[in-house]
């Protein structure tokens, strides 16, 4: 199962990259396939992977091209194949 962790700052200050590494982990032990990181006004997210399909392409967080929407998630989409 992948891991994940979340702050955010309501003043948007920055989070910081000790309390990503710190977050990240608490939850290594949800597997250590790969790790990613955000952190940007005031939101740090923290991602533990376990690369099942998609091994090369499936890094996290996930951004749109400007960034202007970041997310982290764990799920698997079913029946991908079939689209």
């Amino acid at each position: 199962m992948c891991g994940i962790a979340g702050v955010i700052n309501a003043d948007r200050r920055p989070v910081g990259e000790r309390m990503l590494k710190l977050m990240s982990h608490g939850i290594k032990h949800r597997r250590p396939d790969e790790v990613g990181f955000y952190d940007g006004d005031g939101v740090a997210l923290a991602c533990q992977r376990l690369a099942t399909i998609d091994v090369a392409g499936g890094q996290q967080p996930v951004c749109h091209d400007d960034k202007s929407v970041v997310a982290v998630f764990n799920g698997e989409l079913f029946d991908f194949q079939q689209q």
